[in-house]
């Protein structure tokens, strides 16, 4: 998580990216990242992440979250943007999976246990969704004045 503040601390252009229960943690990261004043582009549809990819820059960083880790949607984005030299990372419950075996970083959730019966990717998503606030929080703590200025535009005085 330290490497990964660091990459954070220049604010580079970023993009996250999920298929199926995994695009829920992806965007909501984006808009956590928006929020602390780190550009971000989010799209559920793998051919507009593809298009908007080199829009990174040299020290882009693409976020891809796949339980598995071997969702194609996921894996053919990471590929990219190792030919493009972004830096990647990934957040899966599968650190030998063909999509952690990209990663400059790999962030493990392990909820492999999940039952086969269930309503959505439940322990998946719960632990997805911890890792978001945890990046989110490890980075608004870095400078919390400046998080702090980038936060409170969201917040508007009413009559």
């Amino acid at each position: 998580m330290e490497r990964l503040m660091s990459l954070l601390d220049s604010r580079p252009r970023t993009m996250t990216y999920g298929a199926g229960t995994s695009r829920l943690a992806a965007a909501d990261l984006s808009v956590k990242f928006r929020r602390l004043g780190i550009e971000c582009i989010h799209y559920e549809d793998l051919e507009m992440s593809r298009t908007f990819l080199n829009y990174l820059g040299e020290s882009g960083i693409l976020f891809i979250f796949s339980n598995s880790g071997e969702t194609e949607s996921s894996l053919s984005l990471a590929r990219l943007a190792k030919q493009e030299h972004l830096t990647l990372i990934v957040v899966t419950s599968y650190p030998g999976s063909k999509l952690a075996a990209l990663a400059d970083i790999c962030l493990v959730t392990d909820s492999r246990h999940e039952h086969p019966v269930r309503f959505g990717a439940m322990t998946s998503r719960i632990a997805q969704f911890a890792v978001v606030d945890a990046i989110s929080l490890l980075f608004s703590m870095r400078d919390e004045e400046l998080s702090w200025s980038y936060i409170s535009k969201a917040y508007h005085e009413t009559e």
